[in-house]
């Protein structure tokens, strides 16, 4: 019997110690000048309340709007004269060089030539400063497939005649819509800085808008319409030095055409 009380008595002083130590060491812990308490539980014994943690200011907010860079402001040639065949960007022919700008070059004189007042032909007046984010080749194939539901192999001088026929067939006025979206007419945007991460909305000439957004130098266009996925620009700026200025990307494309 007495040696059972005295083991009882043994336990209850080492829960006691424990419960000492941990609440010293829960001060110690908590540092100077920080309130820690003391909650007593249905045994009789006590355990360290702390206070609750500190709150910070939330992250985020509105990104920064590049401010377009002018770096053109004594050239006078126009988006038109530089796909003239003949030129680096159109050598008159369809070819199996799908980096290169035939489709581009045949569409906007259809346009301009049923149209020659309307709201592409800024790109042929070199005079005014504009925007205009010029697909290759082969980004008009890919939206022919999508469009046609064709194969339409590339390389190939067939698959870029055949794209041409398939995009014709939309008619002038649906044409004239998906080109003048392409266009940002007024401003000759060259650079988007600060080298950060930034984003605005631009009006394009066909009247929708059209999101930028930079990467720390990586662009990408989104825009109005679900058929396509958001194009990052494939080549560096082209027609430095004049007051029109091409960006190679994909086909954008507004809402409705």
């Amino acid at each position: 019997m007495r040696r059972s009380r005295m083991i009882a008595l043994s336990v209850t002083a080492s829960v006691l110690i424990i419960g000492s130590l941990a609440v010293g060491t829960a001060a110690q812990a908590a540092g100077p000048g920080v309130l820690v308490t003391q909650t007593p539980s249905s045994a009789g014994i006590t355990f360290p309340t702390f206070p609750p943690p500190p709150t910070f200011p939330p992250f985020g907010g509105p990104l920064p709007t590049p401010t377009p860079i002018d770096r053109s402001t004594s050239g006078s040639r126009s988006i038109v004269g530089q796909l003239a065949p003949g030129g680096s960007d159109n050598d008159g022919t369809f070819d199996i060089n799908q980096f290169d700008y035939h489709i581009t070059a045949l569409l906007l004189k259809d346009v301009l030539t049923a149209d020659p007042n309307g709201r592409a032909s800024i790109l042929a007046d070199g005079t005014r400063p504009a925007t205009f984010f010029e697909p290759s080749d082969g980004e008009w194939v890919k939206l022919a497939r999508k469009l046609s539901g064709q194969a339409l192999p590339l390389p190939s001088a067939t698959t870029e005649q055949a794209t041409y026929g398939i995009l014709k067939s939309l008619g002038i006025s649906r044409l004239e819509n998906v080109l003048t979206y392409l266009i940002i007419p007024g401003i000759t945007l060259t650079v988007l800085g600060p080298p950060t991460i930034s984003q605005a909305t631009y009006v394009t000439a066909n009247g929708e808008t059209l999101l930028i957004k930079s990467n720390f130098g990586v662009i990408t266009l989104v825009d109005n319409n679900p058929l396509t996925s958001n194009s990052g620009v494939i080549e560096a700026p082209m027609n430095q030095g004049n007051k029109q200025f091409a960006w190679s990307s994909a086909v954008l494309l507004p809402s409705t055409y």
